[in-house]
């Protein structure tokens, strides 16, 4: 019997009525014969959805046939009172592809506050679309008086007979901002995400116009961005595309253009440039009155070359080339897809007006001026092989070999995926295992296979799908022999042991650089009561990424070259948390696992192989975590070999009290430039910290310039050697970095650990004075000395300073200095504040009003300078304005500035009194 209840949109009640039929009947049902109604019936009907936003020259939608992209603001009129254009709708065509008639029955978004869908109407009996036709749908985003620079998104709601109607879906993104130009902008990561990529900028959404390192771009630190001088045409048979994604500067257009390495002409004739009116939008149209995407495309290159925007290139330099070694005004970046896939030989294209060059985080470098999107191009550098090796090894041994150092990544930013093979064409055999990551491979050959040989191929595949391979022979039998140049062993550089250095060092883990992800606890076991261990979940096969948050760094100093053996008090409750990674002098990880004494409280162990290398002067020693329960209290390091035992000798790393020779020094107690400024912190020392706020100065350091700097005075009682330390905040890579020095020696340009890693940390460090990475040390006379910070980066955050006859890395916070307050009797002076004629004593005070102003501007300025008064007016693209000199004579100074001459919107007035310079903003209103 089959029963179906179809009366009104309750089936419970009706499962509720059949089983009470059931039981006075006495029979049981199948639940499976009650459906809730009756399998409908396959209508013919396929939708598809189609986005009439084309990459130029194709019929692909873009960003997808899905996937809609829009923008607006509730201003209408930009800064030259024009009205502005928006990419504010949008065309959705919507096919049937199928046999049979599709019926909409309804058609909508998820929220008609932020999209509405205009030109089609749903009757009583729906719209129909007859097979093989299509009907063309208006997307309208329609936000209004949201929280500003925001990104709102909807779905498609859409109702049909379509066979496949569950798995048709749409998205709609908007970005809207409340009013247009300057800071009231979406920024550069935000128009990448209104189009669905997730390419990433990195922790600084905002970077320096500097020209980026290898290295930094390889750290992956900036995000997705690559370094490029110039392109190749990827694939020959299909053409080369651009689409501008946004627009986000002053009023006009801004040419874009492919043109040869020397700029002499334009490839493929190549170029174009967006209307006027659409210079605050995304998706900008050819010209203002054109429905055309702003792009251009072209069948071939011809040769390889670099692309223009707006007079920037990806050469380098500013504005037309003006310094190409030390800035960049074009950043590439990946094309990273909504799954977070990389798309080969598709990219994004970044271009800021960076004018003579701006600082990480601030608003000029805002990246956002022009962005465009490419598609079948690549970097011209490829990825290559060196020659390989051949290697030997023992049966029964675990030998890992780094291929990774025999092939080149072909440009910054590209990176290798490895995979091997034998050379014959076979797959490897199970006892060879290769990392497609590192590039490591792992040979444990079997006895069986001892005396043999096998040719192995070792293949590389870049982002963009490019292959280079090399080969060498594996031969197994006999004792193992290491690779020659150019490979990195996996563990200590092995030194005959015979030679080894006459230096020890005891230094406790708790008192060296340990990183966010290590632990600081307290045991009365543990050597000065103290130990780390790495936070609970932090455990991994291969060695962690390399930044400080990972590791914990050990700084050896005064090292006299030889061999050493490395000695770690180590408490391991369990083979599960009984290793670490370990390296010399940022060189290959160590896998130490074996040999570690487990389940028996704080042991002395020593690092198995041979005694490795250490350089004379400054060395480090890096642990990082393998297994989560390890605890590290402890390390000896010496070139006698000799095990200790016990706690061993008081280490040397740990602070030490105030001496006649160690001085601490507050930073907001020196005497601090007009340019630092003092905030409050818990977290620093005295609660207070400094930290410079205006232009950087990362090519050359400061010059006499009082306002950059911050300065303490220091009076020696004895002549020696000393060092300096600096404890700081050192967020990101555009805020990390100051120039030192001391009396009248050389700057020293301070951005990098010892041992050439980035200065980055969580939260305030010590970090010792170094140049390039390299130590320095300080050869003083006795008597007075001036120790000098100037600015190189703003946002670096200055808190304490330690000048020490003493090279051990102080910890904490230190002890209290003592230049805050009364004088100190030890042997250093309280730094002073400079006289009048060094520096200016108190900030001034300013008023500027009306601010909205119109038409006049009328400037207060209250300080003890007297003397000529610099006043100049910039606009936000960094173009000064309007320039003033006025005599200011007894405490205060009033004047005007007409501004009837400037176009409404914000500008930054500077002031210079002598050695000081002020910021302050304002608007300019009709």
């Amino acid at each position: 019997m089959h029963w179906t209840y179809t009366s009104g949109t309750r089936p419970g009640i009706g499962i509720v009525v059949l089983l009470l039929i059931s039981s006075l009947f006495g029979f049981t049902p199948s639940l499976r014969a009650l459906p809730s109604s009756s399998p409908a019936e396959a209508s013919g009907a396929k939708v598809r959805i189609e986005n009439l936003t084309k990459l130029p020259g194709t019929n692909r939608g873009f960003p997808a046939e899905n996937y809609f992209t829009f923008q607006h603001s509730d201003r209408l009129q930009n800064s030259s009172r024009q009205t502005v254009k928006y990419t504010d709708r949008s065309k959705m065509r919507i096919h049937n592809d199928g046999t049979g008639t599709l019926v909409i029955t309804k058609l909508t978004t998820t929220n008609t506050r932020n999209f509405t869908l205009t030109g089609v109407s749903i009757g009583s009996g729906g719209l129909s679309v007859a097979p093989g036709r299509y009907v063309d749908v208006t997307i309208n985003f329609k936000t209004t008086g949201a929280e500003a620079r925001t990104l709102h998104t909807e779905k498609l709601v859409m109702q049909s007979n379509a066979d496949n109607a569950s798995k048709v879906s749409a998205t709609f993104r908007g970005a809207y901002m409340r009013y247009i130009e300057g800071g009231n902008e979406i920024d550069a990561q935000q128009v990448m995400d209104a189009f669905g990529f997730k390419t990433t900028m990195g922790a600084q959404k905002r970077p320096s116009s500097d020209y980026p390192t290898d290295r930094e771009i390889n750290s992956g630190s900036q995000g997705d961005v690559i370094l490029s001088k110039l392109f190749v045409q990827a694939d020959k048979s299909t053409p080369v595309r651009m689409i501008q994604l946004a627009a986000f500067h002053s009023p006009g257009e801004a040419p874009t253009a492919l043109r040869t390495a020397d700029k002499s002409k334009i490839v493929g004739d190549m170029r174009y440039s967006h209307g006027g009116l659409y210079h605050q939008t995304l998706l900008p149209k050819l010209t203002n009155t054109s429905s055309e995407q702003a792009g251009d495309y072209t069948s071939s290159t011809g040769e390889a070359f670099q692309i223009l925007i707006a007079g920037y290139a990806t050469t380098g330099g500013g504005y037309q080339g003006v310094n190409p070694s030390k800035l960049l005004g074009v950043r590439i970046y990946r094309a990273v897809d909504a799954n977070g896939r990389n798309i080969p030989n598709e990219y994004i294209v970044l271009q800021d007006y960076i004018g003579s060059g701006c600082g990480g985080g601030s608003h000029n470098c805002d990246w956002n001026d022009n962005v465009a999107y490419i598609t079948n191009v690549r970097p011209q550098g490829v990825p290559a092989a060196k020659a390989i090796p051949d290697l030997s090894v023992s049966p029964q041994v675990v030998k890992v070999y780094p291929t990774d150092v025999y092939f080149t990544n072909g440009y910054p930013g590209n990176k290798l995926t490895y995979s091997a093979a034998l050379s014959s064409g076979g797959s490897l055999p199970s006892w060879i295992k290769m990392d497609a990551a590192t590039g490591r491979l792992t040979v444990t050959a079997p006895s069986s296979v001892s005396g043999r040989s096998y040719g192995i191929k070792v293949t590389v595949t870049d982002y963009n799908n490019l292959k280079a391979s090399g080969t060498f022979t594996l031969k197994v039998g006999g004792t193992v022999t290491e690779p020659t140049e150019p490979s990195e062993p996996t563990e200590p550089a092995p030194a005959p042991p015979t030679t080894g250095g006459d230096s020890e060092f005891w230094l406790e883990a708790e008192c060296a650089q340990f990183g966010s992800k290590w632990s600081k606890e307290r045991d009365a076991a543990a050597s000065h009561s103290g130990y780390v261990v790495v936070k609970s979940g932090n455990s991994t096969g291969a060695p962690p990424p390399d930044n400080s948050d990972n590791r914990v760094r050990f700084i050896l100093s005064d090292v006299k070259s030889g061999s050493y053996q490395l000695f770690a008090r180590i408490r391991a409750q369990t083979a599960n948390d009984d290793s670490f990674w370990v390296r010399i002098n940022s060189g290959a990880w160590y896998r130490w696992y074996n040999g570690i004494v487990e389940g028996t409280g704080f042991t002395w162990n020593q690092l198995p192989g041979n005694a490795f290398n250490l350089k004379t002067g400054t060395n480090t020693i890096d642990f990082a975590y393998r297994e989560d329960g390890a605890q590290l209290d402890k390390i000896f390091i010496t070139g006698k070999g000799t095990k200790p035992s016990g706690l061993g000798p008081t280490a040397t790393n740990c602070g030490v009290t105030q001496t006649a020779d160690n001085f601490w020094l507050e930073a907001e107690c020196g005497s601090v430039g007009s340019g630092w400024k003092t905030y409050s912190s818990s977290s620093a020392s005295s609660g207070k910290y400094v930290t410079f706020v205006g232009d950087r100065r990362t090519s050359v350091p400061t010059s006499n310039e009082p306002a950059q700097q911050v300065t303490f005075r220091a009076t020696l009682a004895d002549a020696g050697t000393y060092h300096l330390f600096l404890r700081l905040n050192a967020p990101d890579p555009g805020r990390n970095s100051v120039w030192v020095r001391i009396d009248e020696g050389k700057w020293i340009k301070m951005w990098e650990d010892i041992g050439g890693s980035q200065i980055l940390t969580r939260g305030f460090e010590w970090r010792k004075v170094n140049n390039d990475g390299t130590d320095v040390s300080f050869n003083l006379s006795k008597g007075d000395h001036i120790i000098r910070i100037a600015n190189r980066e703003p946002g670096t955050q200055i808190d304490k300073v330690y000048l020490s006859s003493s090279k051990s890395l102080p910890s904490g916070t230190g002890s209290a200095a003592s230049n805050c307050g009364a004088t100190s009797s030890a042997a250093l002076t309280a730094a002073q504040r400079p006289t009048p004629d060094q520096q200016l004593s108190a900030d001034p005070e300013i008023a500027l009003f009306p601010n909205p102003a119109r038409d006049v501007l009328t400037v207060q300025l209250d300080s003890d300078y007297d003397g000529p008064v610099s006043l100049r007016v910039f606009d936000l693209t960094g173009r000064p304005v309007i320039r003033q000199v006025v005599e200011k004579a007894g405490g205060q100074l009033t004047t005007q500035l007409e501004l009837a001459p400037l176009v409404p919107g914000t500008y930054r007035l500077e002031l210079i009194e002598g050695d000081r310079r002020t910021i302050r903003p304002f608007v300019k209103i009709r």
